[in-house]
């Protein structure tokens, strides 16, 4: 029943890069290839519906 749904999200994913240090953030803007830095997934294939009503 495809009429009774308002929203659909399918394979939603979001990840936030955490950095070391907040310079190393501009250093991979600029190119730089030494910068740790780590992904967080705050949603990771997330799917839904809502439905009318």
């Amino acid at each position: 029943m495809e009429d009774n749904i308002a929203i659909r999200v399918d394979h939603v994913s979001k990840v936030y890069k955490l950095y070391k240090k907040p310079s190393d953030r501009m250093r991979e803007a600029f190119g730089s290839k030494k910068v740790q830095v780590t992904e967080h997934f705050a949603l990771d294939d997330v799917s839904f519906e809502v439905k009318k009503g």
